[in-house]
């Protein structure tokens, strides 16, 4: 089964992610600080990790994700960078850590798991830092305040 590791320190998103996750039909993993996530990627090789870009600790998201394109061991694990940020400087730091996609929050579960699935089922992600690839900015989209989804 595919994996999917998600690091978020709010059990809120962690807890939305899985229906996520699931729903698309993969084994998830949770980490609620960088350092840990950084351990369990490097251990279990998911083959997507969802990193939350702003969390306490030794390590931040944009930290992880530059950590994880150095590791070998990971070449070809997607990254997608969860963030309540949207600027254009935003998602050039996203980039340049080399994030595969950039969602912002709120986002609806049922777009990010369509953006899963279509991210494992494409193969491994490029190894060189990508753009956003254009099913991200549809899932970027944030709800309508007062919808549920």
């Amino acid at each position: 089964m595919k994996r999917v590791l998600v690091v978020d320190d709010q059990y809120q998103i962690r807890r939305m992610v899985r229906w996520a996750v699931e729903t698309a039909g993969f084994e998830m993993l949770e980490a609620a600080n960088g350092e840990a996530g950084l351990a369990m990627a490097l251990k279990l090789k998911p083959h997507l990790i969802l990193l939350d870009v702003m969390m306490p600790g030794r390590f931040d998201g944009l930290a992880v994700c530059r950590i994880i394109r150095t590791r070998p061991e990971l070449e070809g694990t997607w990254v997608v960078l969860l963030s309540g940020n949207d600027s254009a400087q935003d998602r050039e730091q996203g980039k340049q850590a080399g994030a595969n996609a950039y969602l912002t929050k709120p986002f609806k579960p049922a777009a990010l798991s369509t953006l899963i699935e279509k991210l494992i089922a494409s193969g491994p992600a490029p190894s060189a830092t990508p753009s956003v690839p254009q099913e991200a900015e549809t899932a970027a989209t944030p709800s309508e305040p007062g919808t549920s989804s």
